[in-house]
């Protein structure tokens, strides 16, 4: 599969999964947040 992509199409699915990623880890530190507000209830 690799194969058949250029440089264009691996920068375009370097870019959505360095994307995906920081979306993902800002998601956790929300969560984080969250737990310790439960925590100090």
């Amino acid at each position: 599969m690799l194969m058949h992509l250029d440089r264009e199409d691996l920068n375009q699915l370097w870019r959505i999964v360095k994307e995906s990623l920081s979306i993902r880890s800002a998601a956790n530190e929300k969560e984080m947040e969250l737990w310790v507000e439960l925590k100090r209830l």
